[in-house]
């Protein structure tokens, strides 16, 4: 994917793979800068560190988006952050549901202070019978 990490974020990524082999994809989540979302990222990324816990993040379609009927949108602690990349919708919402893990969230240190999340997900375990 275009995951593309360095320093804390990339050692973060490595214990992620380390935990779960099976990640197979991972980006930047698009439109977070949006209708307010900075701070509905900020709010969950204070909240998890406060609760000492994972952020919570999920993955649902959006058929009845206007502009993308493949749309995939992310949602974090239970509110909307953003998409994931139209080039990556189609892949990502076939194979819904998945395991979503935060490698990054928050809001970039340059002064304009944009928000970003960057996700890595995984199939979930096939059912065995």
């Amino acid at each position: 994917g275009d995951l593309i990490l360095r320093g804390t974020h990339a050692a973060r990524a490595r214990g992620l793979l380390d935990r779960d082999p099976t990640i197979d994809d991972g980006f930047k989540v698009k439109g977070t800068s949006f209708e307010g979302r900075k701070a509905n990222i900020l709010a969950e990324v204070r909240a998890a560190a406060v609760d000492g816990r994972e952020a919570v993040v999920a993955l649902e379609r959006e058929p009845t988006n206007l502009y993308d009927k493949n749309a995939v949108r992310v949602l974090l602690g239970g509110k909307m952050v953003g998409y994931v990349p139209r080039e990556r919708a189609v892949a990502v919402g076939a194979s819904l549901p998945r395991k979503i893990y935060v490698v990054a969230a928050g809001e970039s240190s340059t002064a304009a202070r944009l928000p970003f999340v960057w996700l890595v997900t995984a199939p979930l375990p096939r059912a065995t019978n």
